[in-house]
């Protein structure tokens, strides 16, 4: 009885203590629009994002609504061009 009790605490604990580490989260997403200077939006722009500490390069085009997004990056300082 004692053991299956202990091993009862046990497992909750495990599972109370491995909810957090879940959570965490290890990447970072890049969204923005590409507007001319009068405001407008625009399609189809070519749009580069490079992580300043290593080299990392991804491309892509916005949308129709001029919207960009890079997903699933390593957390680190970029920059967009």
């Amino acid at each position: 009885m004692r053991y299956q009790r202990l091993s009862f605490v046990a497992a909750f604990l495990i599972v109370l203590i491995a909810g957090p580490l879940l959570a965490q989260k290890i990447t970072a997403t890049i969204r923005g629009t590409v507007t001319d200077p009068s405001g407008g939006v625009i399609g189809g722009a070519k749009v580069t994002v490079l992580n300043e500490d290593t080299g990392l390069t991804r491309v892509s085009e916005t949308n129709s609504d001029g919207i960009y997004s890079f997903a699933e990056l390593p957390v680190g300082s970029y920059r967009i061009e």
